[in-house]
């Protein structure tokens, strides 16, 4: 009786600690040493598993004493139709063992440390005025290019301002429902050929599909977070397993 009694009571604080942890999201401590101390503000997403298509997302502020506090959360995202890939970003750990390495159209949302350094989306600037990233309007010349062969790569471009090298690329203002607002993540700064291109902040595509390996949010709760990202404040996207928090 007093073992099963042990039994139970041991249950009983694993599940309690097990919902302390879900309540209280952490940034992973492999990632935890390269977030730049001038960064204030953190979207973390943490996914159940490498292969999982959904994931929940906190906006996380850091605090007085140099701690982070939850501002919003948790909020239903959407991640690629293959899971999670090791992104390239400023985080300057290796993946875990068995964890796949991000390669362009894998179909993989990239995980690690990615700053996020504007938004964009349908409406004219003057619509955008309550975001407080740099915003661009898309035009049908603003187009994502993911030819790997071409020096535009992972880049987003004007096509009547640089000259055309590409056989392959987005058209942007074509996808009026999933880019109707978004913002940029900077995967694969360094523009490296096949390690992925175009990840981006967007709407949930229809019927709660997956992405090509952006990471979305249904309407409401994007715009949550645009408003909220400040380009002043830094802002990343830390992007992992459950798991990996302490």
């Amino acid at each position: 009786m007093i073992a099963a009694t042990a039994l139970a009571a041991a249950g009983l604080a694993g599940l309690i600690l097990n919902r302390l942890r879900q309540s209280t999201p952490r940034i992973p401590p492999n990632f935890a040493p390269d977030i730049p101390s001038d960064c204030s503000q953190i979207m973390l997403v943490l996914s159940p598993e490498i292969t999982s298509r959904h994931a929940r997302l906190w906006l996380l502020e850091r605090a007085a004493l140099g701690g982070w506090r939850v501002r919003t959360g948790p909020l239903k995202a959407t991640l690629g139709g293959n899971g999670l890939g090791w992104g390239a970003g400023l985080h300057r750990s290796s993946p875990p063992p068995g964890f796949p390495v991000k390669l362009e159209g894998d179909r993989r949302s990239p995980a690690g440390i990615f700053r996020i350094p504007f938004a964009f989306g349908m409406p004219p600037a003057e619509r955008a005025a309550h975001l407080r990233l740099p915003y661009t309007p898309l035009t049908p010349h603003t187009i994502g290019v993911d030819d790997v062969t071409s020096s535009h790569y992972n880049r987003i471009v004007d096509d009547r301002e640089v000259l055309r090298d590409w056989t392959g690329h987005e058209a942007m203002s074509r996808h009026t429902k999933l880019y109707k607002w978004g913002a940029f993540i900077a995967h694969n700064p360094d523009c490296i050929p096949g390690l992925g291109s175009c990840i981006f902040l967007h709407l949930t595509p229809d019927k709660e599909r997956p992405t090509a390996g952006c990471t979305a949010l249904g309407a409401e709760d994007l715009q949550t977070v645009l408003r909220w990202l400040d380009a002043e404040k830094n802002p990343l996207l830390v992007q992992g397993l459950d798991e990996w928090q302490p």
